[in-house]
């Protein structure tokens, strides 16, 4: 699965986590050690601080699913949802477009649907819901 189409996945995720690498040694020191975890003496008194932990975060996490992809087309294995009642392949044009996607587009779609609070705007009035 690692070419198909012209398409190089691995190419992709090596090239992304080396962006992400480059942007985690960015860090200032007081939000995150040398692999990019956030340390547990960060002061969140600062907006600024809090939006750069937010994507210290985002960007390890995104490292993690990552590596998670390039161990298995290294492996020649199926990228697979990792939802229990999925586990279905994920589709090599999801992955062109998120290649640490880790569900596929419908499991991906219900996990949002359910876990984020939805805002609806009506006339002046903004109602907030969850699905």
């Amino acid at each position: 699965m690692a070419k198909k189409r012209g398409f190089d996945l691995r190419g992709c995720v090596v090239k992304r986590l080396a962006q992400i690498e480059r942007e985690l040694r960015g860090v200032p020191s007081h939000m995150a050690d040398d692999t990019g975890r956030v340390t547990a003496h960060d002061d969140l008194a600062h907006n600024d601080d809090a939006v750069g932990l937010h994507r210290v975060s985002r960007l390890t996490e995104e490292r993690q699913n990552l590596r998670f992809v390039l161990e298995r087309v290294e492996r020649g294995e199926l990228i697979t949802c990792v939802d229990e009642d999925c586990g279905e392949p994920i589709p090599l044009d999801r992955l062109k477009v998120l290649p640490s996607a880790r569900r596929c587009f419908r499991c991906q779609t219900l996990l949002e649907l359910t876990r984020s609070p939805r805002r609806f705007v009506t006339g002046r009035a903004s109602i907030a819901a969850t699905a």
